[in-house]
């Protein structure tokens, strides 16, 4: 079971694959597992994902970064998962059960931008990811090893005005 890659949202934007200069805190309390982290985002002057080149729909900026807060946690309700690694386990392959409701953010002051009034004006917008998600593992024989693995996600990604020609659905403002 391979990661889904397609929660790596900065991966080589603003990080060089999904590593960048921080500051964490990790670790348990009871059957609640955090991870916290203050980061200073890579310029995206060496991006190979996009262009520098500012237009009418929103890109990572390429001014000085403002940190970056992000984190992530979830409650294991069956057996608990090590967190030594910053990766989870993706199937214990019969060797535990394993039901963990997850929800994590990252969020930046002014990550993107683009133009408006036929290019006259640049608008600066936040960054704001938002996720949720569940995996759950059941051991099913373990004198053979097997085991039913699933996991589901949903995210709510905030890069700012028509990236790529989509209006974002910005539910989490109301929030704020």
């Amino acid at each position: 079971m391979d990661a889904p890659l397609y929660q790596q949202a900065t991966n080589d934007v603003s990080d060089q694959f999904v590593r960048k200069y921080s500051i964490y805190a990790k670790g348990k309390l009871g059957k609640l597992d955090y991870r916290v982290a203050l980061s200073k985002p890579m310029s995206i002057s060496a991006s190979s994902v996009q262009s520098a080149v500012i237009g009418p729909n929103s890109l990572f900026s390429n001014e000085p970064a403002n940190l970056q807060t992000q984190g992530y946690f979830k409650y294991e309700f069956l057996d608990s998962e090590s967190n030594l690694t910053p990766y989870n386990t993706g199937s214990y392959l019969g060797s535990k059960n394993v039901f963990n409701i997850g929800a994590g953010f990252i969020y930046q002051k002014d990550a993107m931008w683009h133009t408006e009034n036929n290019g006259a004006d640049i608008v600066r917008e936040n960054l704001a990811l938002f996720g949720v998600d569940v995996f759950y593992d059941r051991v099913l024989d373990a004198s053979k090893n097997t085991a039913i693995t699933a996991y589901a996600a949903i995210s709510s990604n905030d890069y700012g005005k028509k990236l790529r020609g989509y209006e974002p659905c910005q539910w989490w403002r109301k929030l704020i």
